[in-house]
């Protein structure tokens, strides 16, 4: 098993483990452009590395690959703590139970895969359909298992695999990305030409349908797609990242009414993965490069991206495809085509009446 390679500067190191700053009290200004510092980057995957996750109690990160392997590190070191294999075909995402002791994976094959993450080995397999599986997720209670597919959903519930099929395709949909509310009871299905359905378990049915984008963003043929979707922490808003392959449009909307409340700008190209902060102020979106924006206003607090003093005259090189915050918000996880996952020291936003923040 090829051991990580973690490249950690002694000025990240202080910051990672001392608190940097924060332990001699210094503050920093409002629009720092270290709001996003990079402090460590693991590496063991041999290709594109599609989603990453924070779990037990922040202190491990779980990442899965097109290698077909799900792989463990430890976040305060960045040692690769295991490596499973889990199918020769791609995985796509991941996803941890509530309790923090189950992994679920999936992708190119349709089958779901459940790992025990304290044993490390895999529990249970199961195929309710051949169709690739985009997005995984799991009810609050951990009892089920939403994946996300072509045709629309599948409902698996975790003790043994009996599944339930949602279709939400029809002549003018086809399902490409899924997003569920924190208390369970709605799920985003985004889909081609940027149309978006909510789908409320209780009631059996979608309760809202829009097209997510802009009125003076371009939908030519109906060739936009949703790439990525987020639910608020208060699940009022939903985030969606729509476009192109080549671009993509950031806006928020109100979940009841499928209005539009705020478009974002200040992105580099497509963006692959949207994320909330835990406490809702910031969204970090991640594709070409990493921005985060101050959900509120829609201003961007920070960028990055590897060959950043490059970017107007060299294509990009890197592409971020999934994201996780670690649960206080202190920590961003980064999944990649360079084979890696990156890590990012978050500065904390600033209250609304104070002008300084602090580590």
């Amino acid at each position: 098993m090829k051991r990580s390679q973690v490249m950690l500067g002694r000025a990240i190191l202080a910051g990672l483990f001392l608190g940097g700053a924060a332990a001699s009290g210094q503050d920093v200004s409002l629009y720092d452009d270290s709001l996003i510092q990079p402090i460590a980057t693991l590496e063991g995957h041999t290709d594109q590395v599609r989603d990453v996750e924070f779990f037990g109690d922040d202190k491990f990160l779980a990442s899965c690959s097109h290698d077909g392997t799900v792989r463990l590190w430890n976040a305060d070191s960045g040692q690769q703590v295991s490596s499973i294999h889990v199918q020769e075909r791609s995985l796509y995402d991941l996803a941890v139970s509530p309790d923090g002791k189950i992994l679920a994976t999936a992708g190119l094959s349709g089958k779901v895969t459940l790992i025990d993450l304290q044993e490390r080995s895999t529990i249970s397999a199961f195929t309710p359909d051949e169709w690739r599986v985009s997005t995984i997720s799991w009810t609050p209670d951990g009892e089920t298992v939403i994946v996300q597919n072509a045709r629309g959903l599948v409902l698996i519930r975790a003790s043994d695999g009996e599944s339930e099929s949602i279709s939400l395709v029809d002549e003018i949909f086809s399902a490409g990305s899924m997003a569920v509310s924190a208390d369970g009871e709605r799920v985003a299905v985004g889909g081609h030409g940027a149309r978006l359905r909510i789908w409320e378990r209780s009631a059996r049915r979608n309760v809202a349908e829009f097209v997510a984008l802009p009125q003076d963003v371009p939908n030519l043929n109906n060739l936009s797609a949703v790439m990525s979707l987020a639910f608020s922490p208060n699940e009022d808003t939903l985030a969606v990242s729509s476009g192109f392959k080549i671009s993509s449009t950031i806006s928020l909307w109100d979940t009841d009414t499928g209005s539009l409340t705020r478009k974002f700008d200040g992105h580099h190209g497509t963006v692959w993965c949207i994320r909330f902060s835990p406490d809702g102020r910031l969204l970090a979106g991640a594709g070409d490069d990493l921005v985060i924006w101050d959900a509120a206003s829609g201003d961007v607090l920070a960028k990055w991206r590897p060959d950043q003093d490059q970017r107007d005259i060299l294509p990009p090189s890197f592409h971020a495809y999934g994201l996780d915050f670690s649960s206080n918000g202190d920590l961003l996880a980064s999944a990649g085509s360079d084979k890696t996952v990156k890590l990012f020291r978050i500065r904390s936003a600033p209250d609304d009446n104070d002008c300084r923040r602090r580590l």
